[in-house]
């Protein structure tokens, strides 16, 4: 049936809108075009935002990619002609508007809206507000349609009144290939935990740090791996001082190196606050197979981690909690096993191939006239 969708839309041509060329997204657009060849592009403002480049994120360098302040023309007429446009990017919201003018599919998709440490006060700014205005009436047309960057993000809308009725699950779609190598990346004969991002306030990496520092003096066969740097850098290094033989520091790694990382690591975790709108990272650990602990306050966790189901859930995330998750997985390594597993299945569904497969079909229901909710689970669940 897949296979019938695709080839009758065969000759449809899709746009996908964003700020940079982000390669957390870049896997799913890459999937859209393999199905519509030379039907698909990523329209971008940078196609390589600088703060990325320090960080070491990989480049994309494909013919399906457009520089929207090079080509201007063909991005105005794209955005107007595709048969779908997935924007990513609000500023381009009177594109949107003419878009729905013609009922042509529109989709828009973003993390929270309102997220802490701001919350509703950020609409009251008067642009914010403009922006409310002019989505709230654009999600009165039959044509748009909203995909949520984690459960939290569709929350805000329906807070909002935006597109109560016609939104879905969406996220970030990373790679799933792992990376395996055959060098020693991390301490061999230990329990290794990792945790790798920019070191800002709200990541909370100081907590995770505390928790571990409070466990490694009763429990000997851990290490702590640490990579990245930010603003909070030296209170971590201050706080990590002394304890260098089990925890270890390194500055930001090429992707490749750190999926490698996480390939060889037993646990991950995520200790972000509200203000994480998704954390990747999470997808590309599940993907290494690491068991995940992970702050239910952040987009990914609340969306793709159950509580000892697939992962364990930081409600609280302080370092008392922390330190109690990391305890439960140390003294039980049939169930740390277990959880490794069943991050390598979970992450499955949110695979490129599947999370673009969904969506054609979702297309072909809503091109149909046809009920177009179809998942009760993961990407593109009706919210």
């Amino acid at each position: 049936m897949y296979g019938s969708i695709i080839y009758y839309l065969k000759s449809m041509k899709i746009l996908y809108v964003s700020s940079v060329v982000n390669h957390h997204q870049a896997y799913f657009v890459k999937e859209l075009y393999e199905i519509f060849p030379d039907n698909v592009w990523y329209a971008a403002l940078e196609t390589y935002e600088q703060r990325r480049k320090m960080m070491c994120f990989p480049e994309f360098e494909e013919k399906w990619i457009i520089d929207i302040t090079k080509n201007r023309t063909l991005f105005n007429s794209l955005f107007i002609e595709a048969d779908i446009v997935l924007c990513h990017d609000y500023n381009f919201y009177p594109q949107m508007k003419e878009r729905l003018a013609k009922d042509k599919i529109t989709f828009y998709f973003s993390e929270r809206w309102i997220k802490p440490p701001y919350g509703k006060i950020r609409l009251l700014r008067p642009y914010m507000l403009k922006l409310w205005y002019e989505f709230y009436r654009m999600s009165k047309s039959p044509c748009f349609f909203y995909l949520s960057q984690g459960e939290y993000a569709a929350a805000d809308f329906r807070t909002i009144g935006v597109c109560p009725m016609r939104m879905f699950n969406f996220g970030y779609v990373t790679s799933i290939q792992q990376n395996p190598t055959t060098e020693y990346l991390l301490p061999q004969g230990k329990i290794n935990i990792l945790w790798c991002g920019r070191m800002l306030a709200w990541k909370k990496v100081e907590n995770l740090v505390q928790a571990f520092i409070r466990v490694s003096k009763i429990r000997s066969d851990i290490h702590l791996t640490l990579v990245g740097k930010g603003e909070c850098e030296k209170k971590v290094l201050k706080l990590i001082s002394g304890y260098e033989d089990v925890i270890t520091h390194q500055d930001f790694l090429p992707t490749k190196k750190v999926r490698s990382l996480m390939n060889q690591a037993d646990v991950y975790v995520l200790s972000s606050s509200g203000t994480e709108g998704w954390g990747v990272v999470v997808n590309e650990a599940m993907a290494e197979g690491c068991a995940i602990i992970g702050s239910n306050q952040a987009g990914s966790i609340k969306t793709m981690i159950k509580d000892k189901v697939n992962g364990l859930v930081l409600y609280r995330n302080d370092v008392d909690e922390i330190e109690e998750k990391l305890l439960y997985l140390i003294d039980n390594p049939i169930e740390l096993k277990r959880l490794k597993y069943m991050s390598l299945d979970s992450i499955q569904e949110w695979s490129p191939e599947n999370v673009c497969s969904r969506f054609v079909q979702v297309v072909d229901a809503i091109n149909n006239n046809k009920l177009f909710d179809l998942y009760r689970e993961g990407p593109f669940k009706s919210l």
